[in-house]
C-alpha cells in the first residue's frame, strides 16, 4: 500500500472499523464515503485480507455531493485475540478523468500521484469488550525524580452502556478511576500512577487489564437513567447482577423439580389405564380365538337336546 496522501472523499469511520463478535456468523460494518467536490470521484477499498472480508461495492464513482453506503463483511472464522487490530482497510480516490468507459482501466492508467488513500485499521470485539487505546500497557517514562503518570482512553463502541473494573498487575501501580460506567459511543480516560523507586528502569511497563460488562433495559423510553463514571457505584450495580444471578438459577432448579414432578404422575397415570386396557383386550382376545368348529359342536348339541324335549 502506497504512502497516505490527503483524501478526497469524507470517510466515515475515519480511523477504527468495528465489528462486533461472537464471529461464527457474518458480522456487518458500514464504511460511509461522500464526494464534497464538485467533479466526480471513483473510488476503490482494498484490504490486506481479502478472503477474510466481502465489500460491496468494491469501487465504483460518486457524483458531486453524492453519498454511499459500503458494505464491508467479515466471514465467519474462528476468533483469535492476536488478530484484533491486525486487519487494515484502504480507500483509494482520485478525480475522475473526462470521457472514461472502463473504469478499471482508469485505475491501472493512473498516475500513483494523483490517487489519495485513507487507511482504517479493523478492530475485532466481543460484546461487552471495551477498545483500549493506545493498548493495556501503561509505559511511563524516566527519569523519574517526580510523580510519573500515563493515561489510557477506554471506548465503548457498542449501543449498550458497560461498566468496567481495572485490575492492576503491580502493587506500585495505581489507576483513577477502578470502575464505572460507560455509556454508548463514549469514552473515559484512566489516569495511571506508578510509585516513585530507585529500582525502576525508564519506559518500564505495568500492566493494566480490564474487564467490560453489559448493562440493557428492555426498552430505551423505560430504561433508568444510568449515572456516569464519575456518579455510579458500580461495586453495588455488580452485587446486585450476582444477587439476580443467584435468584435465577435458583428458580430454574424449581422449575426442573416440578417438571420432573409432574411427569413422574403422568407416567404412573398412564401405566394404570395402560393394565386396565390390557386385560380387557386379553379377555377379547381369548374369545376371539376359539375355534370355529366348537361353535358348531355345541349348536349341535343344543339341538339335540331341544328335539328330545319335545
Amino acid at each position: 500500500m502506497s504512502g497516505t496522501k490527503q483524501q478526497l472523499l469524507l470517510i466515515e469511520p475515519k480511523n477504527e472499523l468495528y465489528f462486533e463478535g461472537p464471529f461464527n456468523n457474518v458480522v456487518l460494518s458500514t464504511i460511509k464515503l461522500t464526494n464534497p467536490l464538485g467533479s466526480p470521484v471513483c473510488f476503490k477499498v482494498k484490504t490486506t485480507v481479502p478472503k477474510r472480508y466481502c465489500v460491496r461495492p468494491s469501487s465504483g464513482v460518486l457524483e458531486p455531493n453524492e453519498e454511499r453506503g459500503v458494505a464491508v463483511m467479515l466471514q465467519p472464522f474462528n476468533y483469535d485475540p492476536t488478530e484484533k487490530t491486525k486487519h487494515k482497510f484502504m480507500i483509494q480516490s482520485m478525480v475522475l478523468p473526462e470521457g472514461v468507459e472502463n473504469l478499471e482501466n482508469v485505475w491501472k492508467e493512473a498516475d500513483p500521484s494523483k490517487i489519495m488513500d485513507s487507511k482504517l485499521i479493523c478492530i475485532l470485539r466481543l460484546p461487552g469488550e471495551l477498545v483500549v487505546q493506545p493498548s493495556h500497557e501503561l509505559v511511563f517514562e524516566g527519569p523519574f525524580t517526580q510523580a510519573v503518570c500515563s493515561n489510557i482512553t477506554l471506548k465503548n463502541p457498542s449501543t449498550v452502556n458497560i461498566c468496567f473494573k481495572l485490575h492492576a498487575s503491580s502493587t506500585r501501580l495505581s489507576a483513577s478511576p477502578t470502575t464505572g460506567v460507560i455509556e454508548p459511543n463514549e469514552k473515559a480516560t484512566v489516569i495511571g500512577n506508578i510509585t516513585l523507586d530507585e529500582k525502576i528502569k525508564p519506559k518500564h511497563g505495568h500492566s493494566l487489564a480490564s474487564v467490560g460488562l453489559g448493562i440493557t433495559s428492555s426498552h430505551p423510553s423505560q430504561a433508568p437513567d444510568v449515572p456516569t463514571i464519575a456518579t455510579k457505584n458500580v461495586d453495588a450495580l455488580l452485587a446486585e447482577i450476582a444477587v439476580l444471578r443467584r435468584e435465577n438459577a435458583v428458580l430454574k432448579e424449581t422449575d426442573i423439580r416440578l417438571r420432573r414432578s409432574a411427569l413422574s404422575g403422568t407416567c404412573l397415570t398412564s401405566a394404570e389405564g395402560g393394565g386396565a386396557a390390557i386385560g380387557r383386550t386379553g379377555v377379547i382376545g381369548a374369545i376371539a380365538s376359539v375355534p370355529p368348529i366348537l361353535y358348531l359342536i355345541l349348536a349341535l348339541l343344543i339341538g339335540l337336546v331341544l328335539g328330545k324335549l319335545m
